[in-house]
């Protein structure tokens, strides 16, 4: 005979269990002593718990618990300085801003020497004037964050670094 497990058997003493398995289970406490005796033994643990009385604690353990607890420096809490970061986006955003001038102005700049070596550079010819203008804006963003990759990462990891 195929036990009921134990976690069925308390299901079914706190009433718990679906109406299926309360029926199953029944049936199969009817037949077996060893199921039964288990259910008992709940049963007279619920009796003997309920008639303890509740327990308060005394009035200074709150106190003596406290007593025993370490004592630890508080924790220090700061706000971290923030990187300056809005003043070289700003400058990179300025800078694609001019190059976007003298692209769409480049009939003014025409006569500049230095358009006419930009208009025969081989990325300017391959990309076009706002693909070159894009690759510029981009590559400066690129050189930003390498050059902040350094500060960001010992900002992060300062705690760590500190002894």
């Amino acid at each position: 005979m195929k036990h009921e497990s134990k976690n069925t058997l308390v299901q079914i003493f706190y009433h718990e269990a679906s109406p299926e398995e309360e029926q199953r289970a029944q049936e199969h406490l009817a037949a077996c002593a060893s199921c039964r005796e288990y259910v008992e033994v709940l049963r007279r643990m619920e009796t003997r718990l309920s008639h303890w009385p509740d327990a308060k604690p005394a009035p200074e353990t709150f106190a003596r618990v406290l007593a025993r607890l370490p004592r630890t420096k508080p924790r220090v809490s700061y706000a971290k300085p923030a990187i300056a970061i809005k003043p070289i986006f700003g400058l990179a955003f300025v800078l694609f801003g001019i190059l976007l001038v003298l692209y769409f102005t480049r009939s003014m700049v025409v006569t500049l020497p230095l358009w006419s070596a930009y208009e025969q550079h081989w990325l300017a010819q391959t990309l076009g004037g706002a693909g070159l203008l894009l690759a510029i804006f981009f590559g400066f963003g690129t050189f930003i964050r390498l050059a902040l990759a350094p500060i960001l990462y010992f900002d992060a990891h300062k705690s760590s670094l500190q002894t």
